[in-house]
């Protein structure tokens, strides 16, 4: 494959990857604030209070611990299934803010860990509605060219798909 360019290929997936958190946090009601893949030319690379140097910006108030851990893990899932693979040591990140907003709600260990895998299959079930994966589809091929949308840009590009009168049926929807 004489064309192939890997950092194409990269950003590809990280637009999936970010297109997945963005999706389920819309849809669990989360108001965004901005999706960007960072550390390009456009977006210089920096931190925010989640740690993670490819983010999507969420607000803080109204925390519901199960949308958070679920926008957290859609990331993964979205960019495995453009991948095929899991990226592990790229999801670090992710997985430490879903594993700190599952700690404030469950001190028993193993109530944690069986919520946990409840929330990944909720969220394997959401991105699985073909709905919502269309939706990741076209805000990760708006990220990959735009680099970064702002909130209004990334919900108008959701509702291009799912419209807002189906948000809360779709999170319903699975159990």
């Amino acid at each position: 494959m004489d064309d192939y360019q890997p950092e194409l290929a990269d950003r590809r997936w990280r637009a999936y990857h970010e297109a997945g958190h963005a999706a389920v946090a819309w849809l669990g009601g989360k108001r965004l604030i901005h999706v960007a893949l960072l550390g390009t030319a456009a977006e210089p690379a920096s931190t925010d209070e989640l740690g993670m140097t490819s983010a999507i910006w969420l607000p803080s108030q109204a925390v519901n611990v199960d949308v958070d851990v679920m926008s957290a893990m859609a990331g993964i899932l979205a960019e495995s299934r453009v991948t095929g693979a899991q990226n592990w040591q790229g999801a670090g990140a992710c997985l430490r803010v879903g594993f700190r907003a599952l700690n404030r709600k469950a001190s028993n260990p193993s109530s944690r860990h069986a919520r946990w895998r409840q929330l990944w299959k909720r969220a394997q079930l959401l991105l699985g509605k073909e709905l919502v994966w269309a939706g990741v589809i076209r805000l990760a091929s708006r990220l990959e060219t735009e680099l970064r949308l702002d909130g209004a840009d990334s919900v108008q590009t959701l509702e291009g798909v799912i419209a807002e009168a189906d948000r809360e049926r779709i999170w319903n929807s699975v159990p």
